[in-house]
Parts: C-alpha cells; sequence; structure tokens
C-alpha cells in the first residue's frame, strides 16, 4: 500500500505504507473506497481467478492492519466479479 503525499505540492512523493498482519494480497479490478475511518477493498483479481473477498484497513488506528470480513458461505452473497465499482459508501455488486 502506497500513499501520495500531497503536503509538499508541487513535490509530491509516494511513501510505502508499512503495515502489520496478513494483507488482501495482489489484485486487479477491485473495487477500494474509503467509508470513514476504513479503506474497503472487494473483489477484483488475482491473476488467476476472480475474488469475491471483502477487506478493511482503519486509517486512523495504529498499526495499519487489515482485516478480512469473514462472509457466511450460505446464502446469498455477491458472486466473485471484476471491474466493478463503489460511490459515496455505497457497495452495490
Amino acid at each position: 500500500l502506497y500513499l501520495l503525499d500531497m503536503r509538499k505540492e508541487p513535490h509530491l512523493q509516494w511513501l510505502a505504507v508499512p503495515l502489520q498482519g496478513k494483507t488482501p494480497g495482489r489484485r486487479y479490478g477491485h473495487v477500494m473506497g474509503y467509508c470513514k475511518p476504513n479503506i474497503i477493498v472487494h473483489g477484483g483479481n488475482d491473476g488467476e481467478r476472480p475474488l469475491s473477498d471483502v477487506w478493511y484497513m482503519d486509517v486512523e488506528a495504529s498499526p495499519f492492519r487489515w482485516n478480512e470480513v469473514l462472509l457466511p458461505t450460505d446464502g446469498k452473497r455477491p458472486s466473485p466479479r471484476v471491474y466493478h465499482a463503489a460511490e459515496g459508501g455505497y457497495y452495490t455488486a
């Protein structure tokens, strides 16, 4: 995870964010959004298959740590998806 430091504009700088614990892993085509105080990641593709997992990180907590949302395997839930969208705190799948 990288953070774009815009405090010294126009001299922008990418900073690596130190993380602890398990992470969502490399992926593309996922949705990532901010719903205070969390960054939320859903779905995407890991290069082998589409994903349906959900992860969040509380950006006001220290140290930074990703948390996987353990969804029930029975019942209705979205199928794995890639290149979907999220807007304004609502995640539609």
